[in-house]
């Protein structure tokens, strides 16, 4: 993939004008806040860097800096091929403590897709300093478990016949399985204490029946909002003319073609949905992110350009620093 770095601005990553190799020369001044270039200010003190795609060199942390932590996301599962079309798993939230000095090598996780051959699997988000290796696992895609919706990458299940798992829960009942909200997976990871984001939610599955076996053109579908409550796409749109029925679905005159899936916001690590038997509502697994802040505590650089950092660069002085890896209901 291409190097791909970007910035968060009021809650919104977006692509910066970072790309290549030479993204970020050794010495670069300050960027608005104290941060590094390349860097944006998130919180008082807080500077965040985001991976959408996997970087052509290490990533160096700014000298002087005393704090350095890391949020990993896997690749979404994608929606099965064939009659595998439920919904895809989440992929893994994970957190982990850095040393504050020492070059990072960072590979950002895929999300699976569909192919007119066999499906291309999601893929993991992994980030190493020295002695630190730390992996957030790819969800899977439908139907590699059985007819099921797709694990997610942490090891929940998806639903039977229906919903993929999310890296907070598994799916029931055809529910899927919701993310993880980043500032409640653990408290001792307090430069994200204010990310609200939430990553790794499994795709839902959505179908619809008929009201009555005599032709009734009127049917209903269940309503379901695909991971994180919602909160970053994957709503159901209906007919101006739905209604619910008060057993948690929604009634029109209509058919499937009628609905639509708002989609999963991109680098998110969400599960595909499906709304079973419409072809062009069967969605691929959003791919994964990484996402570095650290204290603004600091001198200058961003980037190894050259990627020459030598491998003892990334050890604390009198130490290797240990990863601490942390993520909330795993199993």
């Amino acid at each position: 993939m291409v190097s791909s770095i970007s910035t968060r601005v009021a809650g919104v990553s977006t692509v910066g004008a970072m790309l290549g190799v030479a993204l970020i020369p050794a010495g670069s001044a300050f960027a608005t806040g104290g941060c590094a270039a390349g860097a944006e200010l998130v919180a008082p003190g807080i500077c965040e860097v985001t991976f959408t795609e996997t970087p052509n060199s290490a990533w160096t942390p700014p000298a002087g800096i005393t704090k350095l932590q890391a949020l990993l996301v896997g690749g979404g599962g994608a929606v099965g091929s064939n009659w595998n079309e439920y919904g895809g798993g989440g992929g893994d939230v994970v957190l982990v403590e850095l040393a504050p000095t020492g070059a990072v090598d960072i590979t950002v996780g895929e999300g699976a897709y569909r192919t007119d051959g066999p499906d291309v699997p999601s893929t993991d988000s992994t980030l190493d300093q020295g002695a630190i290796s730390e992996i957030a696992s790819g969800g899977e895609s439908s139907g590699v478990d059985g007819v099921s919706g797709g694990d997610s990458g942490n090891g929940f299940e998806g639903d039977s016949f229906g919903s993929g798992a999310g890296a907070a829960g598994a799916a029931t009942n055809n529910i899927a399985g919701e993310g993880l909200f980043v500032n409640e997976i653990d408290v001792d990871f307090d430069l994200f204490s204010n990310d609200d984001r939430c990553f790794g939610g499994g795709g839902a599955d959505i179908w619809t029946y008929p009201t009555s076996s005599g032709g009734d053109p009127e049917i209903a579908v269940e309503y379901i909002e695909i991971s994180c409550d919602g909160l970053n796409g994957g709503k159901v749109l209906y007919p101006s003319s739905a209604a619910p029925d008060g057993f948690g679905y929604m009634k029109f005159f209509g058919t499937s073609a009628d609905l639509s899936i708002v989609p999963t916001e991109a680098n998110t690590g969400n599960g595909g949905a499906s709304i079973r038997g419409q072809i062009d509502a069967r969605e691929d697994g959003s791919d994964g992110v990484v996402i570095l802040r650290y204290d603004t505590a600091l001198a200058a650089t961003g980037f190894d350009a050259a990627g020459s950092i030598a491998a003892g660069a990334a050890l604390v002085a009198g130490g290797v620093a240990l990863a601490a890896r942390r993520r909330r209901a795993s199993i």
